[in-house]
């Protein structure tokens, strides 16, 4: 029971890393094709 909860947590904490991950990629690209259509 104990072990499973813990996946779970390890789990949850690795997709909100990456969903930050994924927003900042996001972001970068966004930033840098704003400064290529300003160019």
């Amino acid at each position: 029971m104990y072990s499973e909860f813990n996946r779970n947590e390890k789990g949850l904490i690795k997709l909100r890393i990456y969903s930050k991950f994924k927003n900042n990629i996001s972001l970068i690209i966004g930033y840098y094709f704003y400064l290529y259509i300003l160019v």
